[in-house]
């Protein structure tokens, strides 16, 4: 585990404080699981782009139709 240190708006701890205290669990344990929880959807977005991509569904740029027409007209 790695130690690091988060500054969040007085707001969002008092919100981090209520939903700690409905959990039952410390601030910095609904804290740590919420950041776990981010980096899962992150890390899987990632892994589902990257299989798009190589399945050919997901383009780096747009097609330009315009482009297609011109070189299928060409001889």
């Amino acid at each position: 585990m790695i130690k690091t240190q988060v500054y969040i708006p007085t707001e969002d701890n008092i919100s981090l404080l209520e939903t700690a205290k409905i959990l039952g669990i410390k601030k910095s344990e609904a804290l740590r699981q919420a950041v776990h929880e981010y980096c899962q959807r992150k890390s899987n977005l990632r892994y589902q782009q990257l299989i798009k991509k190589t399945a050919g569904i997901l383009k780096d740029t747009p097609i330009d139709a315009q482009k297609l027409r011109k070189q299928s007209n060409e001889p």
